[in-house]
């Protein structure tokens, strides 16, 4: 397990996720904290009546990628993850060190799992449904045929589930979630991934045609707009599953003819571009000519080159031939075709991770495949040539948030200061906030003065929509008249409510304009929903006038509002109370 420490914790939270998952350590809030393999796992308990579940993937260099199933999403590790690793670093004996589950079932007969599986069921009774769907597609190994007919059955009773029916002039549509047709889907995707493709056909039929089969369907909203995605997804697993099998003549007549009606239909709405690609599965298979050529080392002449690029069709090829081992014909492929990320993870797929870099550091036009490439080379072991491709990547266009804040940790590992600095810098300017801000602090050591004068500098010129990153700095370090300038003429109600609270002192005449405007407009407009918010304007507005010695102006204000809002029932005795 790498060394984690609390310094490593806070660099990777802010100061209140820090606090707070100091606090939920401190509690015992901790529970069934795991280790399986380069993975940890634990449950911490929150405000929810279920856990929050933790997830931290590590390897020798450090935290890889970590995740809670709590909403947080404000930049950095949320209090939960603080808290599991908080535990981590100082009750290492609490962490239980177990097999991975796949290594626990491996040593069970068939009469064991099954014994096992009803346990489970008469434990846990909507278990036995679970079972019983994921059975209607049979096992990748397994030996009896699909049944259509209980796939109809689940995606019917999802489609036109009651509670989701939505009326339209005179008609009823099926509005349902696609969740049971998601599962559906996977089970279809395991046995193309398990070559069974064959097994899958059919029941990729079946999830087509019954959501084809819904009334109307484009005229549904987001459900619709939903659903076009999905034909997209089932449209690539028939793609693939088509490529799999040696279809015959006959066959091949009949989904020539199945694809081309669904390929129009789809067509219509922007959705037909997976389906057309099934049917040139059909109609070329790998006997095409010019893919052929192609496959046998021969570079593509401009027409089939053109055909090539952006193609789902070509998406699917690539994913067929890695699943059957033919890497040489994936690499000649995705060469010609211009899949570079693919061509150079493949290459570190085969421990050619040198190679890889080489063709990376050629090839790669956007950071964000620069960060694919250098993950899986790292995954591979190889740290030294993900670093190498990932400070490349730091040098191409485009977005640089999530790249730069992974070459920092990964070059602060390795004892790469100048380079995790230089990374730090470049996370904070694709995405600044108060982490990446101290991260380059904690880099720069004795150089932070004049990296804190760029940085800020930076965040002056800095143009954002919702300026929380920049509001963030600005207050860190008291420079309260920048952080006022950041939310100028923004919608930005949450932050200049977190500025008017730091104002108060320095700067009360902003506040008493800002804090009245905002409040005037609520209950000039009306909108009692919304009075409690407009009360919590006016107490910062009293607030700043006291701060400001005008306590004489701020009662002869609230004395004018208390009789122009006289008759809004709800409202005045909330202005009342701010009298006392």
């Amino acid at each position: 397990m790498p060394d984690f420490n609390e310094i490593f914790i806070q660099r990777h939270s802010s100061p209140e996720s820090f606090r707070r998952g100091q606090e939920y350590y401190h509690q015992g809030s901790v529970t069934s904290l795991l280790r399986r393999g380069q993975e940890l796992a634990a449950q911490v308990a929150g405000s929810q009546f279920a856990p929050y579940d933790v997830r931290i993937a590590f390897d020798g260099a450090g935290m890889i990628e970590a995740s809670c199933s709590c909403p947080y999403d404000w930049g950095g590790l949320c209090k939960h993850i603080v808290a599991t690793l908080l535990a981590c670093v100082h009750e290492p004996e609490s962490v239980r060190e177990l097999p991975a589950l796949e290594e626990m079932l491996s040593g069970l007969e068939k009469e064991e799992l099954k014994d096992l599986l009803l346990k489970l069921a008469q434990r846990d009774p909507s278990l036995a449904e679970i079972i019983e769907g994921e059975i209607s597609l049979p096992a990748s190994s397994g030996t009896h045929p699909v049944n259509t007919a209980a796939i109809r059955r689940r995606l019917r009773a999802s489609i036109y589930h009651m509670g989701y029916m939505e009326p339209y002039g005179d008609y009823g549509y099926g509005a349902g979630d696609l969740d049971e047709a998601r599962r559906v889907l996977e089970g279809a995707w395991n046995l193309i991934q398990s070559d069974e493709s064959r097994k899958a056909l059919p029941v990729l039929e079946v999830i087509t045609e019954e959501y084809l089969d819904v009334p109307d369907w484009e005229m549904l909203g987001d459900y619709g707009g939903e659903l076009l995605d999905f034909f997209e997804e089932v449209g690539a697993a028939l793609t693939e599953a088509l490529l799999s099998v040696e279809l015959t003549p006959p066959e091949k007549e009949d989904y020539s003819a199945k694809l081309d009606v669904w390929w129009g239909e789809l067509g219509d709405y922007g959705a037909g571009d997976t389906f057309a690609a099934a049917f040139r599965a059909v109609e070329q298979g790998w006997s095409h000519p010019p893919l052929v050529r192609v496959l046998e080392g021969e570079v593509p002449d401009d027409d089939f080159f053109e055909e090539l690029i952006d193609d789902p069709l070509t998406i699917a090829r690539l994913n067929v031939l890695e699943r059957r081992g033919h890497h040489e014909e994936y690499l000649r492929l995705s060469e010609a075709a211009a899949e570079d990320t693919s061509h150079a993870i493949m290459l570190v797929r085969l421990d050619r991770t040198e190679e890889a870099a080489q063709y990376a550091f050629k090839h790669l036009v956007t950071p964000e495949e620069a960060l694919a490439v250098a993950e899986a080379l790292r995954e591979q072991g190889d740290t030294e040539n993900a670093l190498r491709v990932g400070e490349r990547g730091l040098s191409l266009a485009g977005r640089k948030s999530r790249l730069a804040g992974w070459v920092r940790d990964l070059a602060e590992g390795l004892g790469r200061r100048d380079l995790a600095l230089e990374a730090a810098v470049a996370a904070f300017y694709a995405a600044p906030d108060l982490i990446s801000y101290q991260r380059v602090r904690e880099l720069a050591g004795e150089r932070w003065p004049e990296h804190r004068e760029r940085l800020l500098d930076h965040l002056r010129q800095s143009t954002s929509y919702l300026p929380t990153g920049q509001v963030e700095v600005f207050l860190h370090e008291n420079l309260i008249g920048d952080a006022i300038t950041a939310v100028e003429g923004k919608p930005a109600g949450a932050l200049v409510a977190q500025i008017a609270d730091a104002a108060i002192e320095s700067h009360p005449d902003w506040v008493i304009e800002t804090c009245r405007r905002l409040a005037e407009e609520i209950m000039n407009e009306g909108r009692s929903r919304h009075y409690g918010e407009a009360v919590t304007w006016l107490a910062k507005a009293r607030d700043a006038h006291t701060a400001a010695g005008r306590q004489d102006e701020w009662r002869a204000y609230l004395e004018e509002l208390i009789a122009y809002h006289q008759r809004k029932y709800r409202l005045r005795p909330m202005l009342e109370d701010l009298a006392r």
